[in-house]
């Protein structure tokens, strides 16, 4: 769905893969002119949205579609999967324990792709901040809260998954030990022989 949000400073055209309820849209209209667009890009947290059952199974649902019809040659190098520059960082620091002015292993990258196609519950609150779209959190059953990683869908030009940010302090752990297990390690060798020895 799409709509016009006002900010203190310009006018936004919100568009996103999920129709907002009336309730949700005013929570995000009623908020929206009291900062600028760079003001809402500064905060640490935004608005939180409540979602309804249908919208999390539809975010649940485009993602699975997304992961499920391409290979992983086509999840890296075709740009479905996608990180920003705060997403790398929090890799980089919370899973490879570097700066976070250093880029993240290729394992590590890897391995939060595979965590992201098996994800399989969507949080009951999506966070809106100042975006033309929502941002959701995606968690794996089998890990519960050591697994939160926060995405967005942009569909405008092509359809790719944006992971935006590693949510969890707990994932250092978790991830630490997934790469000890076996069938992580065949599957990230696998994704590597598919990407024909992409080391970066």
């Amino acid at each position: 769905m799409s709509f016009e949000i006002p900010l203190r400073d310009q006018t936004i055209h919100f568009q996103d893969i999920v129709n907002l309820t009336d309730a949700q849209q005013t929570v995000i209209l009623e908020a929206s002119p009291s900062k600028t667009f760079e003001e809402w890009m500064m905060l640490d947290k935004g608005l939180n949205i409540q979602l309804t059952i249908e919208q999390r199974e539809t975010v649940l649902r485009l993602k699975n579609g997304l992961v499920a019809s391409k290979d992983n040659r086509e999840l890296v190098k075709g740009d479905i999967i996608i990180f920003s520059r705060h997403a790398r960082e929090r890799i980089a620091v919370r899973v490879d324990k570097l700066p976070k002015e250093a880029p993240p292993t290729f394992d590590s990258i890897l391995l939060v792709i595979q965590l992201v196609i098996e994800s399989d519950i969507v949080d009951h609150q999506a966070e809106w901040k100042g975006f033309t779209n929502l941002a959701y959190t995606l968690i794996h059953a089998g890990y519960g809260e050591k697994f939160k990683i926060t995405v967005s869908f942009e569909m405008v030009d092509r359809e790719h998954i944006k992971v935006i940010t590693v949510t969890n302090e707990h994932i250092s752990k978790l991830t630490t030990s997934l790469m000890d297990l076996p069938e992580i390690g065949d599957k990230l060798r696998a994704f590597k022989q598919e990407l024909g020895g992409m080391d970066s």
